[in-house]
Formats: structure tokens, sequence, C-alpha cells
């Protein structure tokens, strides 16, 4: 996470790069792991470790990105959409893990594992601009405030 603190304020690089970049790192990280089922444990036990830091530094960037990437009238719908739709992730891993795994193989759930990473890792160019070091203003003109429902007055008043 400190690596991560240190991207997000110091790397001469935007906010989706670094994204992209931990991303990368944990598919590579996750192809790692497969050395489990060959009982090679000077590969798997620092894969492991790394891997959680990785991904540690990937979901810091997460929330950075997506929350940049919203209009601030509509930043909060948005980060909580996304975040939801996350957490839907979070509850269908686990049946994936058993329906793909035996005691003996995990080596589909781990190449899943990193398919999934390097597919985000492709989708984040396709974020809207990178906002590091820019003002994130208040999203008047991509949408305008009289278009959204809470701005209009109440029906009677």
């Amino acid at each position: 996470a400190l690596i991560s603190i240190l991207l997000v304020s110091y790397a001469p690089w935007g906010f989706k790069a670094s994204l992209r970049g931990f991303l990368y790192l944990n598919a590579f990280l996750a192809l790692a792991l497969i050395t489990l089922d060959f009982n090679l444990f000077s590969w798997y036990v620092p894969a492991t470790y790394l891997i959680r830091m990785s991904s540690q530094g990937m979901f810091l960037f997460v929330y950075v990105v997506v929350g940049t990437a919203f209009p601030t009238v509509v930043r909060n719908t948005g980060v909580g959409f996304c975040f939801a739709v996350g957490r839907m992730g979070s509850i269908i891993a686990p049946m994936v893990f058993e329906s793909t795994t035996t005691e003996e193989h995990h080596e589909v759930f781990i190449a899943l594992t990193a398919a999934l990473a390097l597919a985000g890792a492709w989708m984040v160019q396709w974020l809207p601009q990178d906002m590091k070091g820019k003002p994130l203003g208040e999203g008047s003109t991509t949408i305008p405030t009289e278009t959204t429902p809470f701005a209009k007055p109440a029906p009677g008043a």
C-alpha cells in the first residue's frame, strides 16, 4: 500500500497507467501461483505474499480512478454502482473457485484470475481522461444539472 501511496502522490504517470501496471502485475503473480500444483514452494510462497500486496495497491487505484471518473453530480451514484457490481463478483468468486478446483489442481481458477486481470488492464484504456493533477470541477459540462431528477422542483411547490 505504501508503494501505491507514493505512486498516487509522486509518480509522473497518471492513475490509469498505475492501475494498468498493478493489473498486469496481478496477472503475472496469479500465473506464478500455479507453481503450487507442482510443489514449487520457493515460487509459490513469495507469489502469494506479493499478489496480496499488489491487489491492495490495485484496489487503492480503483478507488481513485472510479472516484474521479464521474462528474460531481453523479459521482456517488457511479462509485456506489461500481462497487456494488464488485461485491457481486466477490459473492460469485467462491462458487467459481469451488467448481473449478480440486485438492491438487488449482490452475483453471488461477488462469481465470489472471485472464480477468489482463482483461481489466485492457479495459482501462476506455476510462475517461486521467484526472491526476487536474481539478475535478463540478461536472456541469458533461451532465447539465437541469436534467437530473433532483434539480426539478416538487409538484405543487
